[in-house]
């Protein structure tokens, strides 16, 4: 505990690294017995988050003095790191935060829950809902999952954070199952990964559950989840069945649509009319859902209507336009470091087959082979058959 006082506190505490229990513990009580036990009690109410702002730490606690008690426990020892110079944010060292969490649940499990709860509708407010689903998750507080799941699920999907979505599901108990929620994401999520099995039992059991329009968001997103199966599996069949390609079918885009919903819909719904041949409309869906992708920072969904661009460009003989859309897409791709993404086969073949259509052989078989080079099994059905079908031909 003295050692912590000497020339270089930091990296004699990241000498200890938490493998050897016995020594990770008597480190952490040492530190704690140092401190009254108001400051010791403020640190394991404090202790439910990795990343702790001053406010936060005041819910939390209870306490007014949270920003005094943070920048104290900083100044005293090492254990305690300011995240920024504002002495906004700070984070208890790993080693320090896992004993106060043990030491938290021992004293009161329910007290644990009760603060991830407080946590996570404080990271609902900062707009943070990432944070907020895991903590509501580890709470066990069902209730509080679905309302953030409701509200924000869809808009974690579209940014990557499949796997959050997927995790706070997965933590659910057995009577959530049937939830219209729980269906609707479990729905969304198996499309996206490929497993249309699963995708179509949900939506089944998701149609056995009358909907009875109370809900415009829960409406709204259980369209858009068919609507975005149909458009993964190429099916135009289904498309053209449910009138989804048309705008006075189920799918018409009302005015108050969220816009993580509109989102979706304006990308699935370019690509099936793309798919079926109305090459105009299919691009004014889908630069609409680019602007609403830039807007909300959605690269990766934004990534995808670009390359869908290129090809209306490809459908319309426009090779001029079908090449700068290609080479746009993939030059978006690549400042993010996603020139090697499979997502990106389809502009790869595009930006091939307009070089192959102007008389340029060798830029197309060069793009042609990138194409292929960078398609997984998990690619979409309809870019993996124009990627192999483009050099085949080139």
């Amino acid at each position: 505990a003295l050692s912590l006082e000497h020339d270089d506190p930091a990296t004699f505490v990241a000498q200890f690294s938490g493998a050897d229990r016995p020594v990770a513990d008597y480190l952490a009580g040492e530190v704690l017995e140092r401190l009254p036990d108001d400051v010791v009690d403020f640190m394991l109410k404090t202790s439910v988050v990795e990343d702790l702002s001053v406010d936060l730490a005041a819910r939390l606690s209870g306490r007014d003095d949270s920003a005094a008690m943070l920048d104290n426990l900083a100044r005293r020892n090492a254990l305690v790191v300011p995240l920024d110079r504002s002495g906004t944010w700070f984070r208890y060292h790993a080693l320090l935060r896992s004993y106060l969490a043990a030491a938290l649940q021992r004293r009161d499990l329910g007290e644990v829950a009760r603060l991830r709860v407080i946590a996570a509708q404080w990271f609902l407010e900062q707009r943070d809902p990432a944070r907020a689903l895991a903590l509501a998750s580890e709470a066990g507080d069902s209730d509080l999952v679905e309302q953030v799941l409701l509200a924000h699920g869809l808009g974690l999907t579209l940014a990557g954070a499949g796997r959050c979505v997927r995790r706070a599901i997965d933590l659910l108990p057995p009577s959530q199952d049937g939830s219209p929620t729980v269906l609707v994401h479990r729905a969304l999520l198996a499309v996206d990964e490929g497993d249309l099995g699963a995708a179509d039992e949900a939506l089944a059991a998701l149609t056995a559950v009358p909907d009875d329009g109370s809900d415009r968001r829960m409406t709204s997103l259980r369209k858009a989840v068919a609507l975005h199966r149909a458009r993964r599996a190429a099916d135009l069949a289904v498309a053209h069945a449910s009138d989804s390609v048309e705008d006075p079918g189920p799918y018409r885009l009302t005015a108050d649509l969220d816009p993580d919903v509109r989102l979706l819909m304006l990308a699935d719904r370019g690509a099936l009319r793309l798919f079926a041949g109305d090459h105009q409309r299919a691009r004014e869906d889908l630069l609409k859902a680019i602007h609403l992708a830039e807007a909300a920072g959605l690269h990766s969904i934004e990534l995808h209507c670009r390359n869908l661009v290129a090809g209306t460009h490809v459908a319309d003989d426009d090779f001029l336009q079908a090449r700068v859309a290609a080479e746009n897409a993939i030059a978006f791709a690549g400042v993010r470091g996603w020139d090697r993404t499979p997502n990106l086969a389809y502009s790869y073949m595009m930006a091939g087959w307009a070089a192959f259509q102007v008389l340029r052989p060798e830029e197309a078989s060069t793009w042609a082979a990138i194409s292929l080079d960078v398609i997984a099994t998990t690619i979409d059905v309809d870019v993996e058959g124009a990627a192999r079908t483009g050099e085949a031909i080139i």
